[in-house]
């Protein structure tokens, strides 16, 4: 690996050593690395602003709606009821994006079944065929045996009419 300089040489040593400090040292060469952040920020800061702003807005993990919904769990713990029911709003969203995303790609790669010369009913199976698309094996299991229950109760309530 290179470095521009022997500072983050020596800094990349100290992080790559961490895991094997022993106990009652960790903690003062964990400070001593938060301290370094620290001072590189703050001197990052003073020297442009806008720079640092660009610089955190491309870290090393791509924001994806993934990482938002991490993000989102992570904090709906320390939020007030108020905070968390937004929190709770945002990952709906988040997951209704998701799933329209998912049916997109679905209707393209069956754009000869979809099309407009099918009837509503078959726009009904359409639907139905991509949202049990998006179940796990297992789920897919057991919505068609509560189908299979429902449609047997659904026959048993006529005949007992």
């Amino acid at each position: 690996m290179e470095f521009s300089n022997e500072h983050q040489r020596r800094l990349a040593m100290l992080k790559a050593a961490l895991p094997y400090v022993p106990p009652q040292n960790k903690k003062a060469m964990e400070i001593i690395l938060q301290a370094d952040n620290l001072i590189s920020l703050a001197t990052e800061v003073s020297t442009n602003d806008d720079d640092m702003t660009l610089r955190a807005a491309q870290t090393d993990t791509p924001a994806t709606p993934a990482v938002y919904e991490k993000l989102l769990l992570n904090i709906k713990d320390y939020c007030t009821p108020a905070e968390s029911e937004i929190v709770r709003m945002l990952l709906n969203f988040l997951h209704a994006d998701e799933l329209f995303k998912n049916y997109r790609d679905f209707t393209k790669s069956h754009a000869s079944i979809h099309t407009d010369e099918y009837g509503e009913n078959d726009n009904q199976n359409f639907m139905m065929e991509f949202l049990m698309s998006q179940l796990s094996p297992k789920q897919r299991t057991t919505f068609e045996q509560v189908a299979t229950i429902m449609n047997n109760k659904k026959g048993d309530d006529k005949a007992y009419e």
